[in-house]
């Protein structure tokens, strides 16, 4: 057998809440004679730092006229990052996730579709996340899938196709893909959390890729729950973001890494008094719609389990912070008590001048 894999999109254009997502790209193409304006900005932080303040990105362009299959502008995307991890990757057979985005761009383009329903028999799965290489990446698990792989298969095989009238937008939020090993080779799946939410096996395109990956991330959960977690949590920066999301009753280390997303690396550690005052506020001072009060340069709070699942704290200049905890949520609102939202903002250290 060969890897597989394809590409997709999303039924309605993403407006409100998700917009405050980040990882998001505003990208352009015609999709079911729909005309799409490119922007390549991430959605999210377009959101947190104001109409008045500039996201990394290209700049705003008018989308060609195309007709046919969905031709996306802007940042190419691929599959994505394993976490980094100091410890082997958990199950049979080697991390299918490649280890950089310039593997990853040419690994998406090297795939063979396959016909009909994924196989019995597959022994584990791979979970890769989106290196989305100037931007903020994600990542996969750094440890196979053993437990619930019938499950999974069950669960893509059951997706209906996507109509193939359906008008997809093209907002880049993020892709991932899903690898099924078996013994005699892979299958790969690869989803997209924009457009039409579609996901592909090379040949098909079947509508629910959000949904999919919600049953996949809840698989590793699943089997993380009855394993002990690995004792030392590994260093991360990049990614910021994990598809599977830490809680705060389980993150063991926390980092201050830095927001150049072409130069993203860990600039602090977090001491362990501190991380406790955060995890023990994260239980209880998160909710509700981030402001538009901005975010700084700085750099995010990191904080991390032992499986190198991640949380990520965006500070924003109201004093406060915009929890990132996942691929699968939007931004949330952390309050913390104003001494220790005061103690955070003083550890990052100064804002710079707006003048450079």
């Amino acid at each position: 057998m060969v890897d597989d894999d394809g590409a997709a999109g999303r039924e309605d254009a993403l407006s409100g809440p998700e917009a405050r997502v980040s990882r998001r790209w505003v990208t352009g193409a015609v999709v079911g004679g729909l005309i799409l304006a490119a922007v390549a900005i991430p959605l999210g932080y377009q959101a947190l730092w104001g109409p008045d303040r500039a996201v990394p990105g290209d700049t705003p362009s008018a989308s060609p006229t195309v007709s046919g299959p969905e031709t996306p502008v802007g940042p190419t995307p691929s599959v994505g990052l394993p976490s980094a991890s100091s410890e082997p990757p958990v199950g049979p057979g080697e991390n299918r996730c490649p280890g950089s985005s310039e593997e990853a761009a040419q690994d998406r383009f090297q795939l063979t579709p396959f016909d009909g329903d994924l196989p019995d028999g597959a022994v584990s799965a791979w979970l890769c996340g989106d290196p989305n290489e100037g931007f903020t990446s994600t990542g996969g698990p750094a440890e196979a899938l053993t437990k619930g792989v019938d499950e999974l298969v069950a669960a893509f095989n059951a997706l209906e196709p996507l109509p193939q009238d359906i008008a997809c937008t093209m907002e880049y939020r993020m892709t991932y893909v899903v690898v099924v090993d078996y013994a005699d080779g892979a299958k790969r799946l690869s989803g997209e959390l924009h457009g039409c939410r579609a996901v592909s096996d090379g040949e098909r395109r079947l509508a629910g890729a959000d949904g999919f990956l919600a049953t996949v991330v809840r698989l590793w959960e699943d089997q993380r729950a009855g394993l002990p977690a690995p004792t030392e949590a590994p260093e991360v920066c990049p990614p910021l973001t994990t598809l599977v999301a830490a809680t705060p009753d389980d993150v063991m280390a926390g980092y201050v890494c830095s927001r150049n997303f072409g130069d993203i690396r860990i600039l602090q550690e977090v001491p362990d008094d501190l991380l406790a005052r955060m995890a023990e506020s994260l239980k209880t001072d998160v909710g509700g719609e981030v402001p538009g009060m901005g975010i700084d340069d700085r750099g995010a709070f990191v904080l991390v389990d032992g499986w190198g699942s991640t949380i990520s704290l965006v500070p924003l200049h109201d004093g406060n912070f915009a929890v990132d905890p996942g691929a699968l949520t939007e931004f949330t609102y952390w309050k913390p008590p104003v001494d220790l939202a005061e103690e955070l903002h003083a550890f990052l250290g100064p804002e710079p001048s707006p003048t450079g």
